[in-house]
């Protein structure tokens, strides 16, 4: 099972050394055994709203117990939910009676697009905006 402890602050003259004690003392407070060779950094963010600078982490763990979700929350602790498989998904191999059509090349058109095109298919985009050369004018 994956988990992530979240929001360890330190300051800047903390190692990321220090950010692992934190992380394994969080984890054996809820009661989960993990191995500090399991422990690696999921995500590292800067806060500037107080005078002194903190560094955020949030660190992502392997364990095989099983976590009490009132216990987790209390320590910041969260089980990681496994993302769609995008990336892993089979060729498409359906013979489609014409080619994929997007309307919008916004976020997810381009998404969509970039997914289709990865597992074979020729996606037409259409896009209502001005020409590209016009839209910064």
């Amino acid at each position: 099972m994956r988990i992530v402890v979240r929001d360890i602050r330190v300051t800047l003259k903390n190692s990321e050394g220090d950010v692992f004690s934190i992380a394994s003392e969080r984890l054996k407070s809820a009661g989960i055994r993990a191995d500090r060779k399991t422990l690696c950094i999921f995500k590292k963010s800067v806060d500037t709203r107080h005078r002194t600078i903190y560094l955020v982490y949030s660190v992502l763990a392997e364990t095989e117990d099983e976590i009490q979700a009132d216990v987790a929350s209390e320590s910041g602790i969260a089980v990681l939910e496994e993302p769609y498989p995008f990336r892993t998904l089979k060729k498409g191999f359906e013979r489609l009676a014409g080619r994929p059509v997007i309307v919008g090349f916004g976020p997810c058109g381009m998404f969509a697009a970039l997914c289709l095109a990865e597992h074979g298919y020729r996606p037409v985009v259409i896009e209502r905006g001005e020409p590209v050369a016009l839209r910064g004018m």
